[in-house]
């Protein structure tokens, strides 16, 4: 017997394999814990995606509205110079 108490005989192979399927068991269950807290992150950062993705959608249909509505602005002040051209008693200035 050493002086600690413990046997000077080494710990059988058992215990041994007992205790590394606790380690092992220990570490495959926060493995597990891991996973399914990336899977969490991955579900969030998709519905992120799918929001941003609604925006720049919307946002696009936006811009395409604000084109067209550039487009007949610019055609009724073409028409609104073309007629003040074409009647010079008209009260806008063309110079």
């Amino acid at each position: 017997m050493l002086p600690d108490g413990s046997s000077s005989e080494a710990t059988p192979p058992e215990s041994s394999l007992s205790t590394d399927i606790i380690v092992l068991e220990a570490l495959l269950e926060a493995e597990r814990d891991g996973v399914a807290a990336m899977n969490e992150v991955i579900s969030i950062l998709k519905l992120e995606i799918m929001q941003l993705a609604a925006r720049i959608m919307q946002a696009t249909q936006e811009l395409e509205e604000v084109r067209m509505l550039h487009l007949k602005t610019e055609e009724v002040l073409l028409f609104l110079l073309s007629e003040a051209q074409g009647n010079p008693g008209s009260s806008l200035d063309t110079s």
